[in-house]
């Protein structure tokens, strides 16, 4: 009689069997192994080594997650809404317009402000002229065109070290203070001009910069416009110096430029 583990059955057996054997132990251990330890933390950091043997993934090593942290930051920002001006009236006793945004219409006078934004400054027989947020809007009798309204917007930013755009950086009190404590000698470190669309200003271009400006520690460099800080639009020097009167109270700064005819939001966290 053959015996039963003759060398013909071995054979078949390390060829067939064994293989299976070895990998139902390992991916049993990785089960008992697994399974001290708490599943949300292990979801997040995904370094178990016998996460290897999923079988529904067809041994694929597990995706890299990249690490760091995220900050949420929200912003204000101008999207456009449609309006349509139903009817104008035109009179020496008075003038208004009717003003529809799809949900109701209202009667503005000349003069008169629409959504405690917009003031009615002119009209004629075609068309109504609104100015709000710096600058004019005309709307046309009958047709949709648009007012810009404003919008609170949140991001949620990677907490990264590099230079990249929409990432959320920080600097110290400190250090902002350093370099803001004094005007004149700010001034030593940065000129910049006004920047005009008609007679208004619309933000101060920056001629020079000094590589240890604070502004230069913000992100900004030469030639970059200087729109907005935290959402207060730069329309005059009055508004230049309220920012900086208000720099040694802010949490965080967001410094809002056109830089290669772009919009680029500059975020930073200041910490104490």
């Amino acid at each position: 009689m053959n015996p039963i583990f003759n060398e013909s059955f071995l054979s078949r057996f390390n060829t067939y069997a064994l293989p299976v054997a070895v990998i139902w132990t390992l991916s049993s251990a990785g089960s008992m192994f697994l399974s001290s330890a708490p599943q949300e933390g292990y979801a997040q950091n995904e370094e178990g080594f016998f996460e290897i043997f999923r079988f529904g993934d067809k041994f694929a090593l597990p995706k890299y997650v990249r690490g760091g942290k995220s900050k949420t930051v929200t912003k204000t920002t101008l999207v456009p809404s449609p309006h349509q001006v139903k009817a104008i009236f035109r009179s020496e006793a008075g003038s208004f317009v009717t003003i529809d945004d799809g949900r109701e219409s209202l009667i503005v006078p000349l003069h008169g402000i629409y959504k405690n934004t917009f003031r009615l400054v002119g009209m004629n027989d075609e068309a109504a002229i609104f100015r709000g947020h710096g600058k004019n809007y005309r709307l046309r009798l009958g047709y949709q065109d648009n007012l810009e309204t404003e919008q609170s917007v949140t991001l949620t930013l990677d907490d990264a070290n590099t230079d990249g755009e929409g990432e959320w950086h920080t600097i110290t009190h400190t250090r902002l203070i350093e370099g803001m404590n004094n005007i004149q000698n700010l001034l030593k470190t940065i000129s910049i001009r006004d920047v005009r669309s008609g007679d208004k200003i619309a933000g101060f271009k920056v001629e020079r910069i000094a590589s240890d400006s604070v502004f230069s520690q913000l992100g900004v460099i030469q030639g970059d416009v200087i729109e907005s800080v935290n959402n207060k639009k730069l329309e005059s020097y009055a508004d230049v110096l309220g920012v900086y009167n208000q720099v040694p109270h802010m949490k965080s700064i967001c410094i809002t430029v056109v830089r290669n005819n772009q919009h680029k939001d500059l975020l930073y966290e200041i910490t104490r």
